[in-house]
């Protein structure tokens, strides 16, 4: 008995393979049978949108079985010939099973990557790092399927839905939490930022823009009664209060040698959007003082 196959999705407008893959059953009609419920199959959009594409096209995928065997590692080995053999650029596979022809390595990647290990775990960070930059440079612009189309309301619901399935009741682990902190904290994006906000020339550029805003009555009135009008914890912040916990704020700060957070302190007291109160309880400050 024949247990496995391998199998090409083939575009019925052109008659061009887009999609060679290996399974069992009935494996290789569930590519289309998820896509018309919304669903995406390996977690592949380049595939689900090509898909798709034929589908709104009213046209239907056509299949090809091209080997038929009991070996499963015989059909990993069609599998990664065959999609050698089109390019991988020329397909929406996400993966080519790995170094050109056939080797016991090929055969593993392959495998892996239907386990759900990432590229990174497979190939290393800096050759999946250039397989992602492949694929980005692939499908830019209009060379996307998806290129100046919009999702519907309704899909929009449907992936909002399966996303609250999928995350409702799951809890991240102390040591995910940690990978997940140090990955951004330590990401060249990241980095980046920190350093521009550190610069003195983007701190006295933002110290401007505020005062300039600032000194737009109209604007500096509109954010004063929008404080005024919240009630965090059922408090009302009048303008004495303001005023009164800015003052202590900058005792408690002098008591401290000057280095005292205002975020800190506002947080201890019970103040929500710290921020803004500091900000606003300043102005206030200083137009009482000024006696505006």
């Amino acid at each position: 008995m024949k247990i496995y196959y391998v199998y090409e999705l083939i575009d019925p407008r052109d008659g061009i393979v887009f999609y060679v893959g290996k399974g069992k059953n009935n494996r290789m009609y569930e590519h289309v049978n998820k896509t018309k419920k919304g669903k995406m199959s390996n977690n592949n959009p380049h595939l689900y949108y090509k898909i798709k594409q034929i589908l709104e096209n009213e046209s239907s995928v056509k299949y090809n079985v091209i080997l038929e065997n009991e070996s499963e590692e015989e059909c990993f080995r069609v599998e990664t010939e065959t999609i050698n053999k089109y390019g991988l650029e020329n397909l929406t596979n996400i993966a080519d099973g790995g170094l050109g022809g056939y080797n016991q390595s090929a055969v593993d990647i392959n495998r892996q990557i239907r386990l759900g290990k990432t590229w990174e775990e497979i190939y290393g960070k800096e050759q999946a790092e250039q397989m992602k930059i492949k694929w980005s440079e692939m499908y830019k612009g209009k060379n996307n399927p998806f290129f100046g189309k919009h999702h519907s309301d309704e899909n929009k619901k449907l992936f909002s839905d399966n996303a609250i399935k999928t995350h409702t009741g799951r809890k991240r682990s102390d040591e995910t939490k940690k990978n997940l902190s140090l990955g951004i904290s330590n990401s060249e994006k990241h980095k980046a930022w920190r350093d521009v906000i550190k610069s003195k020339n983007y701190r006295l550029e933002w110290s401007n823009t505020s005062k300039q805003l600032w000194s737009d009555p109209e604007w500096r009135q509109k954010n004063i009664d929008s404080l005024k009008n919240r009630t965090p914890r059922s408090k009302v912040y009048t303008d004495d209060f303001m005023i009164d916990m800015y003052s202590r704020y900058l005792k408690e700060k002098e008591n401290n040698g000057g280095k005292l957070s205002f975020m800190k302190y506002y947080k201890s007291v019970g103040i929500k959007s710290p921020q803004y109160f500091h900000y606003l309880a300043k102005q206030l400050t200083e137009r009482k003082s000024y006696g505006s």
